[in-house]
């Protein structure tokens, strides 16, 4: 049992796109025909040159300004969206590896950058030239690709000894990255390898004069921390609703921050170190006036650091921050949002379940054809608020179930697709909740690419999931002939749209008109698709009075997908009756 297949996408050449100029992206899998399209997670225009099935190709514009980054891409069309794949936005020129040998290694003109696959059982070998002071950086992306590459770089000086190394990162994962100041003049060489000696995984080397570590952005009301501040009577001030942002300086250092708090007022901190560069784990403790704690966060390093809490009584409290693991150094910076109200409430995209009542796969992607009332599940995760909140799409178009209940820890939203959707359309679909004087944040739909891309230190945000408007059916019926008192076997493709990711299937049968038949000719009477089958053959049949010529027919299907009446017409066929 078949259905219409969602274009597909296994490789895309190049991986990196250079911002400012045309870029020709070829992209190969399947189904990759009709209106194709390509979208970007990252601002850019792109054009198809051509859509062959199993390749297509791309003339893609980044803008000039654009930062150096991973981001994401699809391909769709009537027929549905693709999984997302990964590219990194770089204007570094690429160069591809061209030596095992040491004695014969790769001379590199930097800045540069080295696309390929690292070697099994060898090391990829180069050179690069620098003055004394001189300062580079050499950094690799595998895993941040989503590929399963573990690379290692080591470093030697013109004199043949080892000055530099780097394996696994604490922020990039097992992706390897250094900065290194030259001490003489001269040739340096670089060894490139998988630490696992495994081969095959895509990688991407870029040197040149950067840095690895990003500047943090900062809004106008952030309040920094003031050393010392170790312990509580050291206290940096601050308002609930500011920004703080602060430094673990060293192994073992504790910042504290002090703020004036209401009886039953419900207060949230949420901390950003990773994403940011810094490899801090951050662990949060708020305490009263005597120094006890009420609560904490950052206990499970997996997730992000959210504090949330309703103070007991009037009066001055105090937030401890402190390194998980007792680290501390330049780089363990820190930036925590602080929010005040009256609760707040996480909402969750609930999986699906299989027959068998086991969950399904979270979606990253969603489709729907036009017309039809697109179901989905929230779960309400309740922090000190049980009042009702009002969920409110992106996309502006009426919702069953908007109005969460009071104390509700789930709801059914059933969001209504235009009946005017065009198939091919695609949009991105936010839901945003809001009640009075809490914080609720959008649904994160991260977690889809926990299995895909379960190896990855830092799994791709997605707070707005693509929604693709798709055809319901792909129809289809050959050129037919036959004589005057004979009958000819026809068949009609009937494939239906794919069924939605993370839902249990929901088949219903087709049925089939003939229409504009020459008068003596007949079709049985009832002409039904099975609900397992994506095609029907039968006869028509021909009178000896049939008359003879050629006529376009065509042929219509009626069903539902999901709930939602349709009806699509084949595009017009031949039908030839001869003389006997």
């Amino acid at each position: 049992m078949s259905a219409m297949a969602l274009p597909s996408l296994s490789t895309v050449q190049p991986s990196a796109w250079a911002p400012g100029k045309p870029v020709e992206i070829r992209v190969n899998g399947d189904r990759l025909a009709g209106d194709l399209k390509l979208w970007t997670s990252f601002p850019a225009q792109s054009e198809l040159i051509k859509a062959e099935g199993k390749q297509a190709v791309f003339r893609v514009t980044v803008p000039a300004n654009t930062p150096v980054h991973v981001g994401m891409m699809r391909v769709h069309n009537a027929e549905g969206i693709s999984v997302p794949r990964l590219v990194l936005v770089d204007p570094l020129k690429d160069v591809a590896p061209a030596s095992t040998d040491r004695t014969k290694p790769q001379a590199l003109a930097w800045p540069v950058a080295v696309a390929g696959t690292l070697p099994g059982q060898a090391s990829h070998w180069f050179t690069l030239d620098a003055k004394a002071g001189e300062r580079f950086t050499i950094e690799v992306y595998s895993e941040r690709l989503a590929a399963k590459g573990d690379p290692m770089i080591r470093l030697f000086d013109p004199n043949g000894h080892e000055v530099d190394y780097a394996d696994d990162d604490d922020v990039r994962g097992s992706d390897a990255a250094l900065m290194h100041e030259a001490a003489h003049t001269g040739t340096y060489l670089l060894e490139l390898r998988d630490v696992q000696y495994r081969g095959g995984q895509p990688y991407r080397m870029r040197v040149g004069r950067f840095e690895l570590w990003p500047d943090w952005i900062l809004p106008p009301n952030t309040v920094t921390e003031k050393e010392p501040n170790d312990q509580a009577a050291q206290a940096t001030p601050f308002n609930l609703g500011q920004t703080l942002f602060g430094h673990i300086e060293k192994a073992g250092a504790r910042d504290h921050y002090r703020f004036t708090g209401i009886k039953d007022q419900w207060v949230q901190f949420r901390a950003h170190t990773r994403r940011q560069g810094s490899p801090a784990y951050i662990v949060l403790k708020l305490q009263d006036a005597a120094g006890k704690t009420m609560q904490t966060g950052g206990a499970d390093i997996t997730k992000p650091v959210i504090l949330r809490h309703k103070l007991p009584a009037d009066g001055v409290y105090t937030l401890q921050v402190e390194e998980y693991i007792r680290h501390g150094g330049p780089r363990h910076r820190y930036r925590l949002d602080t929010f005040a109200g009256q609760g707040g409430v996480v909402l969750k995209l609930k999986p699906g379940q299989d027959a068998k009542k086991k969950p399904l796969p979270l979606p990253d992607r969603l489709w729907a054809i036009p017309g039809q009332q697109l179901a989905l599940t929230l779960q309400l995760e309740r922090h000190q608020y049980e009042g009702g909140l009002e969920i409110q799409s992106s996309t502006g178009w009426p919702m069953e179930g908007a109005s969460v209940p009071e104390k509700a820890k789930e709801q059914e939203l059933k969001l209504s697709i235009p009946s005017t959707a065009r198939p091919g359309e695609l949009h991105h679909l936010e839901l945003i909740g809001r009640a009075n004087d809490i914080h609720v944040d959008p649904v994160q739909f991260t977690e889809a690419f926990r299995n895909p891309w379960g190896h990855m230190m830092l799994l791709p945000t997605l707070s707005a999931i693509p929604l693709a408007i798709i055809e319901p059916v792909n129809l289809q019926m050959n050129d037919a002939r036959l004589a005057a008192g004979a009958k000819v076997k026809v068949r009609v493709n009937t494939r239906r749209a794919a069924e939605p990711v993370g839902q249990q299937p929901d088949r219903k049968p087709i049925t089939l008109t003939l229409n504009n038949l020459p008068t003596g000719v007949t079709a049985p009477a009832k002409l039904e698709v099975p609900a397992d089958k994506e095609f029907l053959e039968f006869e028509l049949t021909a009178t000896p009075e049939a008359k003879v010529g050629k006529m376009q027919i065509t042929v219509s299907a009626q069903s539902q997908y999901r709930g939602t009446d349709w009806t699509r017409t084949s595009a017009p066929v031949v039908l030839e009756v001869m003389p006997k």
